[in-house]
């Protein structure tokens, strides 16, 4: 589950100690700052969901990749569909530094000021670093010999960051999902903004291995409820956009993963195309 300590919702009914796992998963297992998630998650992904001027999904994956039609078009991004899975496995390495020069330099991520950090939470931070870098890679070199510990430690990172960046893109990047695209009431109604810019593919199995990540809509829904609960809610939200008129996005059973990916491809094939060529 790559992305569980970090998608989470509650565990317990302790929010001290939902803190508690939530940066021992994230910082120190998964080697991601839950500082730079929670601005850049919480407050602008969950707040703003794929709004290119305000979710950070968004905007600082261009100008690599053209989400949305209101971004420039470039001559490259013409071969995003072939290129966009080849820099998957560099999240990792990214976020490392990312997370770095977010905290200690500009003490924001790009267009998220860090309102209300405090030194014990730098702190911390530091802390969890040191622990992640001591447990996934210092440890093992010292028992086997760095020469024997490096390539393993480069495929957790690249292999991980690989399935992550793949399940979160087919989440929110489909031709459907874009704000312009929404309805003038969508537009002023943020439960319906959250439902119909996200997609849910999958079931129970695939919530168990992903953390949660395939319940896209039920996520944004309740984000503070526990990942093992989606699967149950899922029919309940589906039966209220039905009779709401709001349309349910994605794809069920155990090869949904599959269709949402081919609707991905294509989305970020509409994207590529050059927008002086369509007028």
């Amino acid at each position: 589950q790559p992305a569980a300590p970090l998608h989470l919702g509650g565990l317990c009914k302790s929010a001290k100690w939902n803190q508690v796992w939530g940066w021992f998963g994230s910082d120190v297992v998964i080697g991601k700052s839950s500082i730079e998630w929670r601005y850049h998650h919480m407050v602008s992904h969950h707040s703003y969901c794929n709004d290119a001027a305000q979710d950070q999904d968004v905007y600082t994956s261009f100008p690599l990749m053209r989400l949305d039609a209101s971004q420039e078009w470039s001559w490259f991004h013409r071969y995003q569909q072939y290129y966009t899975p080849l820099v998957w496995p560099l999240l990792y390495a990214a976020s490392q530094v990312g997370d770095f020069t977010n905290i200690f330099v500009n003490k924001a991520s790009p267009g998220v000021e860090y309102l209300g950090l405090t030194s014990s939470e730098v702190a911390l931070y530091a802390v969890g670093k040191v622990l992640h870098l001591g447990l996934t890679l210092a440890l093992p070199a010292y028992y086997h010999g760095l020469a024997n510990v490096v390539l393993p430690f480069l495929a957790y990172g690249a292999f991980g960051s690989f399935v992550l960046c793949w399940f979160f893109i087919v989440s929110h990047n489909l031709d459907g999902l874009r704000p312009d695209q929404l309805s003038k009431e969508a537009r002023s109604d943020w439960g319906r903004w959250q439902i119909e810019t996200s997609a849910t593919w999958g079931n129970a199995f695939w919530s168990f291995l992903s953390g949660g990540l395939n319940y896209q809509i039920e996520h944004h829904m309740f984000p503070g409820t526990a990942h093992n609960l989606y699967p149950a809610m899922q029919p309940i939200i589906k039966e209220e956009c039905a009779k709401a008129g709001i349309p349910y996005n994605g794809y069920d059973g155990y090869f949904a993963l599959l269709p949402i990916t081919r609707d991905m491809f294509n989305f970020l094939g509409k994207m590529s195309v050059n927008p002086a060529k369509t007028k």
